[in-house]
Formats: structure tokens, sequence, C-alpha cells
């Protein structure tokens, strides 16, 4: 017998909500020969470079000139490191 699980409206707007790209969040991810900084939800990464403290560095600037509000930091399998 299967049973339903029920979610209120509110509980299903805010898992909604919370699944969209934020683009004021910059990234620092892996890539192959570097890392990128990439705003969440774009395809592009903004700069990729050579090593994960350049790009962390970037990133913070970019957040300290208004750019974005928050730098997400992962490590080299891609899970998160910190931020956001």
């Amino acid at each position: 017998m299967k049973r339903s699980l029920h979610i209120s409206e509110e509980t299903k707007a805010k898992i909604v909500a919370s699944a969209k790209p934020d683009p004021s969040k910059v990234h620092v991810l892996p890539r192959s020969g570097g890392w990128a900084v990439k705003r969440e939800g774009a395809k592009k990464a903004i700069r990729v470079v050579k090593s994960k403290t350049r790009a962390g560095d970037i990133a913070h600037k970019m957040v300290e000139e208004g750019k974005f509000s928050s730098v997400v930091i992962h490590r080299k399998d891609g899970t998160f490191q910190r931020g956001a």
C-alpha cells in the first residue's frame, strides 16, 4: 500500500524557490586544467585561471565591487567547501 505525503502549497513554493539559481552568487568551480569563476546558473564561466586561490581572489573582489552578493567555493570533486 502506497502512502501519499501531503505538502502544503507554502512548503512547495519554498522548495521550488530554493531550487532556482541565484544569479547574485558567484561560484569557484574546478575545470579541466584550472578553476572557473562562474555566476550561479550561467552556462559560461566569467574567467578560468590556473589556481583555486586566484579564482577565489577574483570572486571575492567581484563581491567587494558589488557585482555579486556572495561567493560559493567548491572542492576539486565539485562538492561545496564553503559559501552562501
